[in-house]
């Protein structure tokens, strides 16, 4: 009887060792969950910006637009966006619309900004266009 109850213990000890070796030892001292959170600099941050479509480039996914507010990210009020990304519905998009897009920051300020997601400027009736 004295040598079950030790094997029990024993195998308890065992199991409650590996979780705390598995669920604790092995950690990169993040919470889990929020690895998805972590950034790993200003190149990683998604950014947006307020433009009003001039001109569309069906063929390569391209589009012209004018900035509505000035930021720093790019040296011209004026700037192409690439729109090729799957998933953006390009063609819903018209001549006139105000849009918002969202991007990653361009290495070089004068280059083509390649767009990540494509919202209409017409969703944020009355909210303070902040850039």
């Amino acid at each position: 009887m004295k040598k079950r109850i030790t094997l029990i213990a024993a195998a308890i000890f065992i199991v409650i060792t590996g979780y705390i070796v598995i669920n604790i030892g092995f950690r990169d001292g993040t919470d889990g969950n929020q690895d998805n959170l972590r950034t790993g600099g200003e190149y990683d941050h998604l950014y947006h910006s307020y433009a009003q479509i001039l001109a569309k480039e069906d063929t390569d996914k391209t589009m012209t637009v004018r900035l509505n507010q000035e930021t720093g990210d790019f040296s011209s009020d004026e700037l192409v966006l690439d729109c090729s990304k799957s998933g953006l519905d390009f063609p819903k998009w018209e001549i006139g619309d105000d849009i918002i897009f969202y991007y990653f920051k361009p290495v070089d300020q004068t280059s083509n900004v390649s767009v990540e997601d494509m919202i209409s400027g017409q969703n944020l009736q009355g909210a303070v266009k902040d850039g």
